[in-house]
Parts: structure tokens; sequence; C-alpha cells
């Protein structure tokens, strides 16, 4: 997430410090893996989210019009 928002921002990546996710404390115990399958979801509402980058980009433009 950090390195998606840097590349949109245009902030070098050299300042992100990366770590595991397992070295996070996050108050709660959790697998590896949290992603989701969304094929059911896309199939019944028949739409496709937008990616990642795209949802970031979107949101960061948005809190720069205020």
């Amino acid at each position: 997430m950090a390195e998606t928002v840097a590349t949109i921002r245009g902030y070098s990546h050299s300042l992100i410090k990366s770590v595991s996710a397992s070295s996070v404390n996050r108050g709660v115990v959790s697998p590896a893996d949290i992603s989701m399958d969304i094929s059911k979801l896309i199939q019944v509402l028949g739409n496709t989210p937008i990616s990642f980058h795209d949802g970031v980009r979107l949101t960061l433009e948005i809190s720069n019009s205020y």
C-alpha cells in the first residue's frame, strides 16, 4: 500500500521500510494470507471493481480537492 501511495504522489520508495506482516501486532491473530476471492461478487453484481492502484489514485485526488 505504501509503495502505491509513494508512486502516485511521486515520493521515493527508499523512504519506505518494509516489514513482514507477522512482525506487526494488529491486536488479533490472523492467517498469513488474508486475500479474498471476489469472483462470486463480480458474477452476481455484473461489474468488476477498479484496481487498487486506481482506487488509491482516485482517493488521493478527492482528498486534494478539499
